[in-house]
């Protein structure tokens, strides 16, 4: 069995063990995983917990912990799921735009 340590540390308590495998796919494996961690996105709900410390996974109710069920991006389900729970299904309209600013010292 080989051993992937933990990034910055060298204690075997860290390390997590790995399939024996062939030299390409640790090879491959190891390429992923660097790439994974190069990532740099971040989700919704972090940048909205950075910025006002909002959690918008944790309950008020409760206190527990709120998970994503699904992601619904098909227009016609996110237009039935508006209308089943009364809300407004078109965009607002948007207000006409202002002209050029008037001198006021003329």
């Amino acid at each position: 069995m080989a051993y992937l340590l933990a990034r910055g540390t060298s204690r075997e308590a860290e390390a997590t063990a790995l399939p024996q495998a062939g030299a390409e796919e640790v090879r491959a494996g190891l390429e992923a995983a660097a790439r994974k961690e190069r990532t740099p996105r971040v989700d919704g709900a972090e940048l909205l917990k950075r910025t006002f410390d909002i959690d918008v996974f944790a309950c008020v109710r409760c206190g527990g912990r709120r998970r994503v069920l699904a992601y619904v991006t098909a227009p016609a389900g996110v237009r039935s799921i508006l209308e089943h729970l009364g809300l407004p299904t078109q965009a607002l309209k948007r207000a006409p735009a202002r002209g050029a600013p008037q001198q006021a010292w003329c």
